[in-house]
């Protein structure tokens, strides 16, 4: 074969050495040469006419020279158009290749929505390629739309700890929620269970998935947030309690959605007179699921000078409660306020 000919030939070097599609176009070159529609990590197939239609079998005739198994695992088959019947199912779905048998360039993939049939063309690439890369992929065997679970990934990889995964998309490949990426709020690796920021659309069933790299830190978006958190506005809330001789709460924030800070409470003890006895006390929850800890305690007996009495707070995550007791004397009303910053 004249490869340096065909070269001068594409290049137009003389007259007798004009381009002829028909044996110098770079796919003509590349079937002389038996490597196929392309070499790397991505080509083009066309499925063999005599092909029998399947969800998870497909053949194609222009794939040579390759070796067995060596697209297992680690590439993709996408259908490009379905030729029959062009825009339908499963023209657009990409699936992992599983097995490749080279004598009869037969390959077996994750199964399609619809039969891939003859003459249909395929794009077959590695999952570098992706926009994203795949840092893992499974079956599930939960299926939820906001804690689906692969309880097979548990004890797979040992650097797959806690967490592992947060902030990374998954998504599915298959069924009714394929191709609906959720971003990640957190992994447990014993269990395999995945916690998604947003649910799907629907039960996704037990679908194979994909867990891709985010292509932004998550890191960054925490720092945006702290820096948002910087520019929030002082707000105030107050009102009046009566007392009743139990310890009441004058103000509580018992499960925050994340780091707050309350600034301070006023309580007003001017209807404070001899005789009476309250008590106000400062708790803080330092641990989730934990208990509310006392910090401070303060009695106040009879009339008080000044009357405004300030409790300050601090920045916490798990919960903060201010309450008044008044253990002695006539019942009274204490007007309060807090300021919070939020």
């Amino acid at each position: 074969m004249d490869v340096t000919g065909y070269l001068r030939r594409i290049m137009n070097q003389s007259a007798l050495e004009t381009f002829d599609p028909t044996t110098d176009s770079l796919e003509a070159i590349a079937n002389a040469l038996g490597i196929g529609p392309s070499v790397g990590l991505w080509m083009f197939g066309v499925c063999d006419p005599a092909m029998v239609a399947s969800q998870t079998v497909i053949v194609t005739n222009n794939i040579g020279g390759m070796s067995d198994d060596i697209f297992n695992g680690q590439f993709w088959m996408q259908v490009i158009l379905n030729y029959d019947a062009p825009g339908t199912a499963p023209e657009g779905e990409f699936r992992r290749i599983t097995n490749f048998v080279a004598a009869t360039q037969t390959f077996t993939t994750d199964a399609f929505s619809a039969n891939v049939e003859a003459n249909d063309l395929v794009c077959i690439f590695h999952e570098s390629l992706l926009s994203n890369e795949i840092l893992g992929f499974g079956t599930l065997d939960t299926s939820s739309a906001t804690v689906p679970a692969d309880s097979t990934r548990a004890g797979l990889h040992a650097w797959e700890n806690n967490d592992y995964f947060k902030g990374c998309l998954f998504m599915p490949t298959e069924g009714d929620c394929r191709f609906q990426p959720r971003p990640i709020r957190s992994y447990v690796a014993a269990t395999g269970v995945f916690t998604l920021d947003e649910p799907f659309s629907q039960l996704p069933g037990l679908v194979d998935y994909v867990v891709i790299g985010s292509g932004y830190p998550v890191q960054r978006l925490i720092d945006i947030f702290n820096i948002v958190n910087a520019l929030l506005l002082d707000t105030e809330t107050g009102g009046t309690l009566t007392a009743d001789g139990t310890e009441q709460n004058t103000y509580i924030n018992n499960t925050p959605a994340g780091i707050f800070e309350p600034l301070i409470v006023n309580i007003d003890c001017t209807t404070m007179l001899a005789g009476d006895v309250t008590v106000l006390r400062v708790y803080y929850r330092i641990a989730a699921g934990g208990n509310l800890i006392k910090k401070d305690e303060v009695t106040l007996n009879g009339a008080q000078d000044p009357d405004l009495k300030n409790i300050i707070l601090e920045p916490n995550r798990y919960g903060v409660q201010v309450t008044l007791e008044q253990t002695a004397g006539v019942n009274r009303d204490y007007n309060w306020e807090v300021i919070t910053r939020i």
